[in-house]
């Protein structure tokens, strides 16, 4: 069943819509919900946020409850149980949050009391829980895990802490306080607290145990780790919400915050049903909205589609009954002026240029069909029934059989064969390609056409001759290439194939001749390998022509020519040019023979590139006669002599370059005339006669001759002149080398009147030198006389000359002086001269136990290298400038400390003023909030009563009006904080008072004398001093050990601690830890103060206690803190060391002994 044009248009269309407003409204849906649950989760992170701070403000009060209650027990409490155990009695106020009562152990375990008194069991030993451990061993409140309570009605507890301390800040005791979980605490109020209608808040430890739970029996379970993956991402560290399970395996968001007074986990669990239950309701609503939408829609689409398709549906059955129209009627005209009108008209314009390309198609076919028959190659044409279709003219020219004749039979074999036989198209028609090789000698697969096939051979009475016939056909293919025909064309290459043979007949002749050649020929193809070489070659090499054929030659060319010859081969072979190079080839006997190798490339007879052919030439014995004559020839052209070669008569025929150099004369200016232009006459011609005389007769001659040069300046020449005979003993040449003498002979002259100089001179010498022996005594004996040392030494720093003073001071003789280096001879091996400039220094000699300064003269002279060096002695000079630096180093300290004493004098007279004025207002304000307490407690008394009163003697409406009013002044509350505020207020005013009585002990002038002292006591009353500069910056830890009380000066130590703390404070950038340890080893204390802090690099450590040196900025710091608290400790008999590790932090350790 087809579908209509209609229908696929309107479906599409309406799916299309139907997505769109599917797609529009869940994009909507998605919005909303998302915004929903942001708003949602930022409400419930708000109020999970608001109950943390709660519930964090409230564990915070009761902890400083507690802690107030420990500060009201005092260590001598201790020891008096009914006493302890009273104070206990009357914290009735603090009862309010510790509902489960009080407990006081001390280090050994023991109760000391309890509240209520008839829960415990005085004087026995507890077992030891962990959160009172710690605050035994940190001296800080901590609040424990919730455990199940041994007292009758088993109930679960967590309990608060705080310690006891006595006046050196020791923890004795412990007091601790519990909290019932089951009863009406603030804690187990958020049990009530609803977040909807099922939604419920709770709280757990980050050791998994349930504090709080709506349901009282997960209270004290352990939530076991995987049990609820959203738990066990709040204790990894989560804080927001998550959608997540709760513990009964309800959907839902859960909430997590974190507490900041305690380990403890604030959950809340809101049910998914709850929070997605007005979002489906808007689902709902919206299907039904869109389901009425889109059946509208649906109808709509139907009827404006039926109108639109109308015309379409008409045009489409015109062209289904095109092929029975003829004219006219195949033009369709029933459209409007729209897109289909536009069709329309597109569609007339393709029949239209239909019709014109069918005309144009006959057209060509019938020029086809003319070309073809006029080709001047011989064509044939079967079709797929083996039977001609087309027989050209050139066939018929070419055959002697008529086209009229041939076309629609089967004789195509006919002018080729006797009888009938399948041509190469038969071949192709019947898929018979494997009979090829019985049909046809020669035949291959056509090289131009696909699936073509070709042959040749001899025709013997092919249109009258025998001919050579070059046959190819090729298969023709419709569209669905299925074959419909086979062409077959025909070339007659008769001539051609004559010229073959004859090449053929050729290239044996020569190949004939190649062999026997006295030179190396060879032969390579396209690809640049040897596919020919002759007999001479491998006589020569003794190898086979399998083992050269190809690269193989090569293996015969010495391997450092092997590169070079086939790099140069190659080159040419593949820019297609002739190449002569040479190299060594190995020969059959092993040895290596330098030959030329001349290649040319040749073309086939189509004139394409068919390889390279070369031959190849033994010149070794040319070479080296070659090299040989080449080295005669440089001999004679590099001589040091001059060379002249005469014919018999004398003219000269040769000159080297020296000749040319020496006399001026160029060659063309002497070439054939004789020697004898060179005369001069000082020589005798006896000489010339003699020389002539030796030379004629086959004799050699030498002798000095003085010559002229082409200038007229003469020269001394020494010559030998030799005869050169031919073969036959025949003299047809004279060889001269000559030798220029000429600076010889003017040094001999020169000696020889240098040497009568000389002569004169010695007696001359010889007083002079008298002369210089009595100056150089006397400047010695001069030199001997002086205080100060000197020395003469060469440039190898060696003793030359010295004065007395020098071998006084060394001890040794002078002799064993000289030669030694003055820097070991004077025990200053470490002196490092510095160049051929004069410099000075000072150097300590430690055998004498002298102060010298020594300069150094470099010796500037050409003749002579050295220094003179002189040592002078400044030793008491140096002493009295000793003694000044110490005196006024001396006079720096003191002035330093007079400095200080009176800074702290002033802080204590400031103190002590500043501690006299808070002290009085902070007695009346301690004095009035005492009794404001007691009259606030007086008065929550009265309205207890009179509410006691109305509620048994009113009436109900009354009762509910004074109720209604209760409720709405908050009067409960008020009851219930103003007892907490002025709690508060008196802990502020104790505080105050304690910083003032440390900041009295502190800075008091009238304490600054040298006492005995317990250096804790000095920790403590520092921290209070600089607790707002560290409260800010750091976590303080005290590790405070037993230390023995020692003499000291307590201010000055107080000043050491606070630099300390108040530099390890400005180290840490942000929230960081400072611990304070102190411990006795032996007979000293020692106090250290870490931090973790930056640290400070090695190359600071030499230079932190240095007057004024800071890393502080500009502002920050004077930089004389520790260098104060360096001089305290150092006159206190101590020291302060150092530890630091950069990006770690820094400990400074103060060592004191113990002094009584």
């Amino acid at each position: 069943m087809s579908v209509s044009l209609k229908s696929k248009i309107t479906i599409p269309v309406f799916f299309l819509i139907f997505a769109g407003f599917v797609g529009l409204a869940a994009l909507a849906y998605v919005c909303f919900t998302g915004e929903f649950k942001s708003e949602m989760a930022k409400q419930q992170l708000g109020l999970i946020a608001a109950l943390g701070q709660q519930l964090d403000d409230k564990l915070a009060l009761a902890q400083r409850q507690l802690v107030s209650v420990a500060s009201d027990i005092n260590p001598q409490d201790l020891l008096q149980p009914e006493r302890l155990q009273k104070i206990l009695d009357n914290k009735k106020e603090t009862r309010i949050f510790f509902d489960a009562g009080f407990r006081v152990v001390d280090r050994k375990g023991r109760l000391l009391a309890g509240s209520p008194r008839s829960y415990e069991s005085l004087g026995r030993t507890c077992p030891a829980e962990e959160y009172v451990s710690k605050t035994f061993r940190t001296g800080s409140p901590a609040i424990s895990t919730p455990y199940r309570i041994s007292l009758p009605g088993e109930f679960p507890v967590v309990s608060f802490t705080a310690p006891i301390k006595a006046g050196d800040g020791t923890v004795v005791a412990v007091i601790s306080g519990r909290m019932r979980l089951t009863e009406d605490s603030f804690i187990t109020k958020i049990n009530r607290l609803k977040i909807g209608d099922h939604g419920y808040f709770s709280l757990i430890t980050e050791g998994r145990v349930i504090v709080t739970h709506p349901d009282s029996s997960y209270v004290l379970k352990t939530v076991r780790p995987g049990l609820n993956r959203a738990v066990d991402r709040a204790i990894a560290g989560f804080e927001g919400i998550t959608e997540s399970p709760n513990l009964s395996g309800v959907d839902g968001f859960a909430m997590f915050k974190h507490l900041k007074n305690v380990d403890w986990i604030l959950a809340a669990h809101y049910p998914r049903s709850e929070v997605y239950g007005p979002i489906m309701k808007i689902r709902t609503k919206l299907i039904v909205a869109i389901a009425l939408i889109d059946l509208i829609l649906a109808t709509v689409i139907w009827l404006v589609m039926a109108r639109i398709t109308a015309p379409l549906i008409r045009f489409t059955r015109h062209v289904a009954s095109l092929p029975g129209k003829v004219g006219e009627d195949k033009y369709f005209r029933d459209a409007a002026a729209d897109e289909i009108g536009t069709l329309a008209e597109t569609f007339n314009a393709m029949v239209g240029e239909l019709e014109r390309q069918q005309m144009e198609l006959q057209t060509q076919k019938n020029f086809a069909e003319k070309l073809i028959s006029n080709a001047t190659a011989p064509i044939f044409v079967l079709d797929s029934l083996h039977r001609i279709v087309f027989w050209n003219k050139a066939c018929e020219k070419l055959t002697g059989f008529m086209a009229e004749a041939m076309i629609g039979t089967e004789r195509q074999w006919e002018p080729f064969y006797s009888q009938r036989r399948p041509t190469l198209a038969d071949v192709i028609i019947s898929h018979d390609q494997e009979k090829l090789p019985e049909l046809y000698d020669k035949s291959s697969p056509s090289t131009l056409a696909k699936e073509g096939l070709q042959s040749e051979g001899w025709y013997s009475g092919l249109g009258g001759k025998d001919r050579y016939i070059f046959f190819e056909a090729a298969p023709i293919r419709n569209a669905d290439d299925a074959l419909v025909a086979v062409i077959e064309t025909l070339q007659d290459i008769t001539e051609r194939k004559i010229a073959e043979d004859n090449v053929i007949l050729l290239k044996d002749f020569y190949l004939s001749l190649f062999e026997e050649f006295p030179a190396f020929i060879w032969r390579a193809g396209t690809d640049a390998k040897c596919n020919y070489l002759n007999k001479t070659w491998l006589d020569f090499t003794g190898r086979t022509l399998e083992q050269d054929l190809g690269d193989g030659w090569a293996e015969g060319v010495h391997p450092e020519d092997r590169d070079y010859c086939l790099a140069t081969y190659l080159e040419a072979s593949e820019a297609r040019r002739p190449f002569r190079m040479e190299y060594r080839l190995r020969r059959w006997d092993g040895v290596y023979r330098w030959v030329v190798n001349f290649g040319r490339p040749f073309n086939d007879f189509d004139g394409v590139f068919a390889g390279y052919i070369g031959s190849c030439y033994d010149i070794t014995e040319s070479r080296e006669a070659e090299e040989s004559l080449r080295k005669l020839s440089r001999a004679v052209e590099q001589s040091p002599a001059s060379i002249v070669i005469t014919d018999v008569r004398g003219g000269i025929e040769y000159v080297n370059p020296k000749f040319t150099q020496l006399t001026g004369y160029e060659f063309e200016e002497v070439q054939g005339k004789n020697p004898r232009i060179m005369k001069s006459d000082a020589n005798p011609p006896e000489v010339y006669e003699e020389l002539w005389r030796a030379i004629t007769s086959g004799r050699e001659w030498r002798g000095e001759l003085l010559n002229r040069k082409k200038s007229g300046e003469r020269y001394w020449e020494n010559v030998t002149i030799a005869p050169v005979s031919d073969t036959d003993g025949v003299i047809t040449h004279f060889l001269a080398i000559k030798e220029d003498i000429t600076a010889r002979k003017e040094a001999e002259e020169a000696l020889r009147q240098s040497r009568e100089k000389l002569e004169k001179h010695h007696e001359q010498l010889s007083d002079l030198f008298l002369q210089v022996q009595q100056g150089k005594r006397e400047w010695e004996q001069t030199l001997d006389c002086i205080s100060d040392l000197v020395i003469l030494v060469d440039e190898a720093e060696r003793v030359r000359r010295c004065n007395l003073a020098v071998v006084e001071l060394v001890g040794k003789p002078f002799d064993d002086i000289l030669g030694t280096d003055w820097r070991t001879l004077l025990l200053a091996p470490d002196i490092e001269t510095r160049g051929r400039t004069q410099w000075s220094m000072q150097f300590y000699h430690s055998q004498s136990e002298k102060w010298f300064y020594l300069t150094y003269y470099p010796i500037k002279d050409d003749d002579i290298s050295g220094a003179v060096i002189t040592f002078h002695d400044f030793t008491e000079l140096k002493r009295a400038s000793e003694a000044l630096e110490t005196a006024l180093k001396e006079l720096k300290e003191a002035h330093s400390q007079m400095l200080q004493k009176e800074k702290m004098a002033s802080i204590g007279q400031l103190a002590a003023g500043v501690a006299h004025e808070i002290n009085n207002p902070i007695g009346f304000v301690n004095s009035n909030l005492g009794t404001l307490d007691k009259y606030v407690g007086r008065m929550i008394e009265f309205i207890q009563a009179q509410g006691e009163a109305l509620s048994s003697s009113a009436s109900q409406e009354v009762g509910e009006v004074i109720a209604s009013q209760r409720k709405k002044l908050k009067l409960d509350y008020i009851i219930e904080d103003s007892r907490k505020l002025i709690q508060e207020s008196l802990d502020g005013t104790d505080r105050v008072r304690k910083i003032v009585q440390n900041l009295k002990s502190f800075s008091r002038v009238d304490e600054s004398e040298y006492k005995r002292e317990n250096l804790n006591n000095c920790l403590e009353s520092t921290l209070n001093i600089v607790w707002n500069e560290l409260k800010y910056k750091a976590t303080v830890e005290r590790e405070y050990g037993e230390l023995p009380e020692t003499r000291c000066y307590p201010q000055q130590l107080n000043q050491v601690f606070m630099n300390l703390l108040v530099n390890a404070a400005h180290a840490i950038e942000s929230q960081g830890t400072i611990t304070i340890r102190s411990w006795a080893e032996g007979a000293d204390i020692f106090i250290a103060i870490s931090d973790t802090g930056s640290g400070i690099p090695d190359e600071l450590h030499s230079r932190i206690f240095e007057p004024f040196f800071t890393t502080k900025e500009v502002g920050k710091g004077t930089g004389l803190g520790l260098s104060i608290s360096y001089d305290i400790v150092k006159k206190h008999g101590g020291e302060i060391l150092l530890e630091s590790v950069v990006g770690e932090g820094t400990t400074f350790t103060v060592r004191l002994p113990v002094t009584d």
